[in-house]
């Protein structure tokens, strides 16, 4: 599944944790673990299975990649905030699976940081072409941003290559842009004031006569949900979020309203739910290109605690868990998590074999996988 590191460089979000099932070299004995974004279709995660396959793949597992980070992190129950480059989103995770209804979708990330960079470089600054204004915003957003709004403004000096001429430029930039380039993540007017944003991610279809509808049909055999409205909806459901602010919500108004349709989800009240609590903010994870700006961990921690003041939580330990550069990478994560899902006990049930998927299509993963689907 592809996945942008939230500042304009992409990459790949999918595991695959390969192991020699009968000692044998060829890729046919492979068994893949696939790890899919939260924000993947069910279409795409078919899309994705089939190209495993098609690659030689013996057997498949698919995961959720806010799962796999947990797990990457060595946790199994937390908050997963990840920041990504077209969107980013916020999710509780219990005892290594999602809790349902507690997704919240953003629509903003890095994306939309490099933007605000870019018009603030662009209106003070004389650049050879755009695309030259496009790298040194690029290169300040991922060399010298940061949420440290109280420090010196000193002049911050990187080294950029020109994509025109090729010659290194040498920029000074102060704290001001350095900062107000992600500050929308918690002031999310400042990232809709930079320009025009990515569309509004479709809430898929719910009936449909053509033929991609009767192909879908016939693959997944579900008459209870129309089948392009099956196929087009993130694999995990991202509810509508509450509040005038919809898919515009501070980082930490998001956090908070994770946590409650999370508790909403457990049941509230209970002794078992009130330790969830307690363990899931204690444990709030960062991933995602932009959780490496630095100072974003304290930031977004204190701003969670300000936002539980008036709430029964208020007494509540918070903690936000920013990815260790050496071990706990937070772009290496997924892949890290999905490493260890390729050495679960419980891994075995929930293979889907080439075969079956030939005879079954994406039935397999109504039964196998360790999500609602």
């Amino acid at each position: 599944g592809g996945h942008d590191d939230g500042r304009g460089s992409k990459g790949l979000d999918a595991s695959a944790e390969t192991k020699d099932v009968e000692g044998d070299s060829d890729s046919n004995k492979l068994n893949v673990v696939l790890i899919v974004p939260e924000t993947s279709t069910r279409r795409d995660a078919r899309d994705f299975v089939s190209i495993a396959f098609a690659a030689g793949a013996k057997s498949v597992f698919l995961h959720h990649g806010a799962v796999a980070a947990a797990f990457g992190a060595g946790l199994s129950s937390c908050i997963v905030a990840d920041l990504g480059f077209e969107s980013s989103y916020v999710v509780a995770i219990d005892d290594g699976m999602v809790v349902a209804g507690s997704r919240v979708f953003l629509r903003y990330g890095g994306i939309h940081a490099l933007q605000v960079m870019k018009t603030l470089l662009s209106r003070h600054c004389k650049f050879a072409s755009s695309r030259e204004c496009e790298a040194v915003a690029r290169g300040l957003l991922e060399n010298s941003s940061t949420f440290l709004s109280d420090e010196n403004d000193t002049l911050e000096v990187i080294t950029v290559k020109s994509p025109d001429s090729g010659e290194m430029l040498r920029v000074k930039c102060g704290v001001g842009p350095r900062v107000l380039s992600v500050w929308g993540v918690f002031e999310p007017s400042i990232f809709r004031a930079s320009g025009p944003l990515l569309p509004k991610r479709s809430p898929g279809y719910e009936s449909g006569n053509d033929s991609e509808s009767a192909f879908l049909d016939m693959v997944t055999e579900d008459t209870s949900r129309g089948a392009r409205a099956t196929a087009a909806r993130p694999l995990g459901m991202f509810p509508e979020n509450d509040g005038p602010e919809g898919d515009f919500l501070p980082l930490e108004a998001a956090v908070v309203q994770c946590l409650e349709k999370a508790l909403e989800t457990r049941g509230p009240g209970t002794t078992t739910v009130n330790d969830y609590r307690k363990r899931i903010l204690s444990a709030i994870l960062l991933t995602g290109g932009l959780s490496d700006v630095k100072g974003l961990g304290p930031q977004l921690q204190s701003r969670v605690e300000a936002a539980l003041e008036d709430t029964p939580f208020a007494n509540d330990k918070v903690e936000v868990l920013e990815s260790d550069s050496r071990e706990n990478d937070a772009d290496a994560l997924a892949w890290k998590g999905g490493a260890i899902m390729g050495h679960g006990e419980f891994l075995g049930d929930m293979l889907v074999s080439k075969a079956e998927w030939k005879e079954r299509n994406v039935k397999c993963f109504r039964e196998n996988a360790p999500f609602y689907w």
